[in-house]
């Protein structure tokens, strides 16, 4: 069989080349498609766990304001029941990929997945390190949703003291 057998009358090659054509069109619009489907679920999905998180927040404020209360009464039991319903919440979030953002307090600050609200002044030191978590951050597949909220310790100079 020779080559030949295979080629197009030059209206058919045009024809089919069209085709081709359309097809790869039609297929960078699906994919642009499928990112922009992905990109919406995902914005949808981060704004539904900022407002869980938020809530997450406000009962970890009302433990906290519970368990300053007098050990009398019902306020121990009440604590305790929003304790566990805080990390009810944070259990089903956690089952949804989120994660708490690793920080070590005493290590140097990872910009990515925190933010210093607050700097504190100490003697000596070899840079900046964190001081104290302030606040949780959390990460939900590889994309930061809240960074974490730090206290960064840095080198102070005092001036020498007056004779």
């Amino acid at each position: 069989m020779s080559h030949d057998a295979y080629l197009l009358p030059a209206p058919d090659h045009a024809a089919l080349r069209g085709h081709l054509e359309a097809l790869m069109r039609a297929q960078v619009h699906a994919a642009q498609a499928q990112r922009e489907t992905r990109r919406a679920g995902e914005a949808a999905t981060d704004a539904l766990c900022l407002d869980m998180l938020e809530i997450a927040d406000m009962l970890a404020s009302q433990v906290s304001f519970l368990e300053a209360q007098p050990a009398e009464g019902p306020w121990p039991r009440l604590a305790r029941n929003l304790a566990r319903t805080r990390n009810k919440l944070l259990g089903s979030l956690g089952r949804r990929g989120l994660v708490i953002v690793p920080i070590a307090v005493g290590e140097p600050p990872d910009y990515r997945v925190c933010v210093a609200v607050e700097r504190r002044e100490v003697d000596g030191g070899a840079g900046e390190l964190v001081a104290a978590v302030l606040r949780d951050g959390y990460l939900i597949a590889d994309r930061v949703l809240r960074p974490a909220e730090v206290a960064i310790q840095v080198p102070g100079h005092r001036p020498p003291a007056e004779a």
